[in-house]
């Protein structure tokens, strides 16, 4: 299934560095979206108003925001596994202590070092697999990950509402912190410990260095890191928050029965996601036209969310949940391909730490501002119906733009391409 022409690189090691960083992946997912089913016990442990609580939750994508481009240089010139597994045992210690916070300041501290810890697992996975596999295994590879990692977004949501329910949120935390810790293992002694899994030599580490980004580079970069900034601020504010509560609070469903709609979400992610190399295969479409279909599709998939169909507003949230999950990660594997397939291997792990940066930079910002539409919507005597209301409008406009900007980086990787001879970025030019 996986080769590489790396010497010393067996499939046995392929695949078993693929579902570590599979595993830590799905961590980072889980933790992303856990706030969700225990937002009203997080209110009530700190009491904190919805503004707040909005803090809280997008604390995670802040300072996971912060640290992409560090880790990106970091990936550039060290061995990625041990940079995983340095990192992510921060993440370990950050979840232990979120469950044994006292207060909504040591939350605060306890979940930034979490997200610190997992922000260094999809960049120096994306970085080691571009270098040692094929476009069409990258693509796979990469599927495989974010399939498993939204598996982490699919039991953060009715399977973590039943623990939290059964023994506790903090317990939850206590049992997160113990995984995280067993994974941050692994990536030391089977990824750390392979030399030939290190793709940073003296020579490439000078190389890297030495290489500056194009101006084709930052632009298109920067159309990207726009639109995932538009496109995944909406998805973290509605999947990782907001989504549980406004179910509850606006259709009337119970915790377990509103999780089962954002539980809709993460699995057709989960299964698109290990799905992408054959569903590319089988249609034949290169991936920068998958990327521009897919982003269509999802802002589309907001139309049932931000206007609720009445008497039909329930089955309607639910099909609409399975366009929602598997058109976003589709969109965002193909993304991923145009970027190892376009960007100069010296400065990759610059270019996708600064588009995954800008992705949760979106979390960060629309998390709390949504929580200031819901408040300012209750303070004016409006009701809670209303602030959803306006809040989802806003998500719907935003992916909308952010689908017009994944056209535009499509069409700026075709002209690119076209510019230099070459039959065109990712799978397209191995195709």
């Amino acid at each position: 299934m996986f080769k590489s022409e790396k010497a010393g690189i067996s499939p046995a090691l392929i695949l078993a560095s693929l579902m570590i960083c599979s595993l830590g992946y799905y961590m980072v997912s889980f933790h992303r979206m856990a706030p969700a089913v225990m937002a009203s016990e997080l209110k009530a442990e700190f009491s904190t108003s919805s503004t707040v609580l909005g803090l809280l939750s997008s604390i995670y994508f802040i300072v996971y925001g912060l640290v992409q481009i560090p880790v990106g240089y970091l990936v550039d010139r060290f061995n990625p596994g041990k940079v995983m597994g340095i990192f992510t045992a921060f993440a370990a210690v950050g979840s232990v202590l979120f469950g044994m916070s006292t207060s909504f300041g040591a939350a605060l501290f306890a979940r930034g070092l979490t997200s610190l810890g997992l922000a260094a697992i999809y960049v120096p996975a994306t970085k080691l697999f571009g270098q040692i596999l094929d476009k069409k295994g990258f693509m796979l590879a990469t599927g495989i990950i974010l399939g498993i990692g939204n598996i982490g977004s699919l039991t953060a949501t009715g399977p973590l509402a039943a623990i939290v329910e059964g023994i506790g949120w903090r317990a939850a935390f206590y049992i997160m912190g113990g995984v995280t810790a067993v994974i941050s293992a692994l990536m030391l002694t089977v990824m750390g410990r392979a030399k030939a899994m290190d793709t940073r030599t003296e020579q490439k580490g000078r190389e890297a260095s030495a290489r500056k980004a194009s101006g084709y580079d930052i632009a298109f970069a920067s159309v990207l890191g726009l639109g995932i900034f538009l496109k995944n601020g909406p998805l973290f504010s509605f999947q990782g928050l907001w989504g549980v509560p406004y179910v509850m609070d606006v259709h009337g469903l119970s915790r377990m029965g509103a999780s089962s709609v954002m539980m809709l979400m993460a699995l057709s992610a989960s299964l698109a996601g290990l799905l992408t190399g054959v569903i590319n295969k089988v249609s034949g479409i290169g991936e920068r036209r998958m990327m521009g279909i897919t982003s269509v599709l999802y802002a589309m998939s907001w139309i049932p969310i931000a206007f609720p169909l009445g008497t039909y507003a329930i089955p309607a949230l639910k099909a609409t949940s399975l366009v929602f999950g598997s058109a976003s990660t589709i969109m965002g594997i193909a993304m991923q391909a145009v970027i190892i397939g376009g960007v100069d291997e010296g400065v990759r792990g610059s270019v996708v730490g600064f588009v995954n940066g800008m992705s949760v930079a979106g979390g960060a910002i629309f998390q709390p501002l949504m929580g200031y539409i819901l408040d300012g919507a209750q303070a004016s005597g409006k009701g809670l119906a209303s602030g959803y209301s306006s809040a989802l409008v806003l998500g719907l406009l935003s992916v909308s733009v952010s689908s017009a900007l994944f056209i535009t980086a499509a069409v700026l990787a075709k002209k690119a391409a076209g510019k230099t001879g070459l039959p065109g970025p990712g799978l397209e030019a191995a195709q």
